[in-house]
C-alpha cells in the first residue's frame, strides 16, 4: 500500500511555491535585518555611518537575505529527499543567491584587472 500524501505535497503548485517563498523570505528578512541592525548599530553610534546609510544597509541586507532564504526554501520544498539533502540544498541555494546579489560573481572590471597585473591594488 502506498502512503497517501496531501495533494499539495504530492503535486506542488505555483501557489504553494509562492507561499513558501513569502513565508520563508519574511523569516529570512527578519533574521538578516536583525543581524545587519546589530552590526550597523555600532557604526551608527560611533558616527562612522549616517542614519540614512545605516537604514539603507539594514533594509538592503534584509531584502537580500529574505530573497535568498525564500529561494532556498522553494528549492528544498521541491526536492523529494531527506532532511540532510533538503537542508544542504537550502543552504547552497541561499549562499549562491547571496553571492550573485553581492556582485562577487561578476568578472573584475578591466581597470582593476590591469592594476592587479601590474602588482598594484
Amino acid at each position: 500500500m502506498t502512503p497517501s500524501f496531501p495533494h499539495s505535497l504530492a503535486h506542488p503548485t505555483a501557489h504553494s511555491f509562492a507561499e513558501t517563498l513569502i513565508r520563508a523570505g519574511a523569516l529570512g528578512a527578519l533574521v538578516g535585518g536583525t543581524a545587519a541592525l546589530a552590526g550597523t548599530a555600532r557604526h551608527l553610534k560611533d558616527g562612522s555611518v549616517s542614519r540614512d546609510q545605516a537604514t539603507r544597509d539594514v533594509l538592503g541586507t534584509a531584502a537580500k537575505t529574505g530573497l535568498a532564504t525564500g529561494l532556498g526554501a522553494v528549492v528544498a520544498a521541491s526536492l523529494k529527499g531527506g532532511p540532510l539533502l533538503t537542508t544542504a540544498a537550502m543552504i547552497a541555494t541561499g549562499a549562491a543567491a547571496l553571492y550573485v546579489m553581492d556582485g562577487k560573481a561578476r568578472p573584475a572590471a578591466p581597470e582593476s584587472k590591469a592594476l592587479e597585473d601590474k602588482g598594484e591594488s
